[in-house]
């Protein structure tokens, strides 16, 4: 898609499931996955636990680093 092109995204995986391993990750292999197919570039993927002040700050962190942030879980 044009204007895409090398966007630099990070995509952040919430869920205390995920980062205790009784859930494997499958969303952010989805997500790059997709994110790659439409131009864009996966900069960083985060996987971090269901408590509000680590998703904002790793929200606040990511908005340093990529145009384009993609959360999914909680």
């Amino acid at each position: 898609m044009k204007g895409l092109e090398n966007m630099k995204v990070e995509i952040i995986t919430v869920g205390n499931e995920v980062v205790c391993g009784y859930t494997i990750n499958t969303n952010a292999s989805y997500l790059a996955k997709e994110v790659q197919a439409l131009g864009m570039q996966p900069t960083y993927i985060s996987t971090i636990c269901d408590e509000q002040s680590i998703i904002k700050e790793t929200v606040i962190n990511a908005a340093k680093r990529a145009e384009l942030i993609l959360v999914t879980g909680g």
